[in-house]
């Protein structure tokens, strides 16, 4: 009888150990849009069909270069302008365009392409959990504790991981009065309103940290590698 009862207990710990090495990474979709863009509509609704997918996790970044035209777009945030500019020099790019997808950090797919994002979205979804990333969150308090999962480890402690804690309004809605898409009523999802770096972490040891946020809006917790890497972790609350 005791040997039944540990091997049932020896199973499911084989069963749990799978499980958690089969833990897949959440996909983070960014999109970098405008609403002086004529562009972006098309690319916004894509955007909050994304937000639905399980597995997904979407967010929209509002650039500043088309306010030229006349029309402050009420979410732009220069922060994301160099943001975008950053991964451009990433990715060996001379300019930066709108509408602009990164996917999972690495994949830059420029205007509407859905083909090509929904292939890329399939790829990444395939890709292992290198990080055991738990977030909580009470009030206004966001608690994060990550460390690397067995066999993930990094083998060196002088690459550095960001970490980010970014929140966003689910659903938006704004009349454009000037620039290319003047008179138009447009919708909008997942917009990101608050973008905190909170840390670099070198991933040599488990990462803990308490911090504050703003509002009560829905948060994103992301950990990407350094210079604009790869997104090795990242949590919706």
């Amino acid at each position: 009888m005791r040997s039944a009862i540990f091997l049932a207990f020896g199973l499911w710990l084989g069963t749990l150990s799978a499980a958690i090495s089969q833990a897949r990474l959440p996909v983070l979709v960014e999109l970098f849009t405008a609403q002086g863009c004529s562009s972006c509509p098309p690319a916004d609704a894509l955007l909050g069909e994304l937000a639905k997918r399980e597995g997904v996790i979407a967010l929209s970044l509002h650039v500043d270069y088309w306010d030229y035209l006349g029309w402050p777009d009420v979410f732009a945030n220069p922060a994301f302008t160099e943001r975008q500019k950053r991964y451009a020099r990433a990715h060996g790019a001379r300019a930066v365009f709108t509408p602009h997808f990164i996917i999972g950090g690495i994949d830059t797919v420029e205007g509407m392409r859905k083909r090509q994002i929904d292939m890329l979205l399939r790829r990444h979804s395939t890709l292992p959990a290198p990080i055991d990333l738990r977030v909580s969150r009470q009030g206004t308090q966001v608690t994060i504790k990550a460390a690397f999962v067995a066999g993930a480890q990094p083998t060196t402690g002088t690459e550095l991981r960001e970490v980010n804690v970014v929140q966003y309004l689910p659903k938006a809605q704004a009349r454009i009065g000037a620039g290319e898409n003047h008179g138009k009523e447009l919708a909008y999802q997942n917009v990101v309103t608050s973008w905190q770096p909170l840390a670099t972490w070198a991933g040599n040891g488990p990462y803990s940290a308490t911090t504050t946020i703003a509002t009560d809006q829905p948060l994103v917790v992301f950990i990407q590698e350094a210079g604009m890497g790869r997104v090795l972790a990242a949590s919706l609350q």
